[in-house]
């Protein structure tokens, strides 16, 4: 079995360009208009954020709300707590908490997280990277998601159990994240661990499904969409472990890894995983 060569990819490889998202930036666009500022939030804004470049979802489009709800309705007008945060110049952390979500990171190195769920529904995120080397972190009780990394070299899906306060994930200063902080994660014990399973861009709209299972039955729970992402990191098989995958490799498998390892090929994915 060939070892992954864990390297930063090459910046010479042909990455998609924003004008293929075309069709994801116009939805973005139509959701500005549509949903109005209460749902729709920009990083750096004076609302919604705990400090300059994080943003937190509202969760506030539901029923409960009487901008969203007219009073004489009894059929259901919100998006179901569902948010669409998109950042700006500078490397943000979005975080989407509940709701189907739409996160998009814009420029810079962004840390996205379409949750955390924590198994209520609706859980399925959709998640643009923007450009820029992002880091989406998907974690137990989120849904099916899909991540686009965008025209980064070193776009990485991240799957652990995410450290929380009161359900929202708890942020830690950084080098070079002083302004933002980082999140932490589990990934070495966390209670499953992923199938990687490549797939027609031409059948699906993406490179890689990623099955999670879970080590109490066994089951197929989650399936994350990828597309124009480089690096997956996850628990393995046997549990108490990393695995990771070069995806810029051809046929690449997921295989276990050192923390050190995980360092060289990602160092800020370094400092958010154990």
């Amino acid at each position: 079995m060939t070892r992954n060569t864990l390297h930063q990819p090459p910046t010479t490889q042909n990455k998609r360009t924003f004008g293929e998202y075309g069709p994801w930036i116009a939805f973005i666009a139509a959701a500005a208009l549509l949903l109005g500022s209460g749902t729709v939030a920009l990083a750096g804004a004076a609302k919604d954020i705990t400090r300059a470049g994080v943003l937190i979802g509202a969760d506030d489009d539901n029923m409960d709300n009487p901008v969203i709800q007219p009073a004489d309705s009894q059929i259901d007008q919100s998006l179901n707590n569902g948010d669409v945060l998109i950042g700006r110049d500078g490397p943000d952390v979005l975080i989407g908490l509940l709701g189907a979500d739409l996160l998009e990171g814009g420029e810079d190195d962004d840390i996205l997280i379409g949750g955390p769920e924590a198994f209520v529904a609706p859980n399925k995120d959709i998640i643009l990277g923007g450009s820029g080397n992002d880091i989406n972190i998907w974690a137990p009780g989120d849904g099916s998601d899909a991540f686009l990394g965008g025209p980064g070299d070193r776009d990485a899906m991240v799957f652990g159990v995410l450290d929380r306060v009161d359900g929202i994930p708890t942020l830690t200063p950084s080098p070079g994240r002083l302004r933002t902080g980082i999140p932490t994660a589990e990934v070495t014990n966390m209670p499953g661990f992923c199938v990687l399973e490549a797939a027609s861009r031409r059948e699906t709209g993406f490179d890689y499904l990623v099955r999670f299972f879970t080590f109490s039955d066994g089951l197929l729970k989650v399936t994350v969409r990828l597309r124009d992402v480089e690096q997956l990191f996850c628990n393995g098989p046997d549990g108490g472990t990393i695995t990771y995958a070069d995806l810029t490799q051809k046929n690449p498998i997921l295989e276990v890894v050192s923390l050190q390892e995980v360092v060289e090929a990602n160092p800020l994915v370094g400092q958010i995983i154990r």
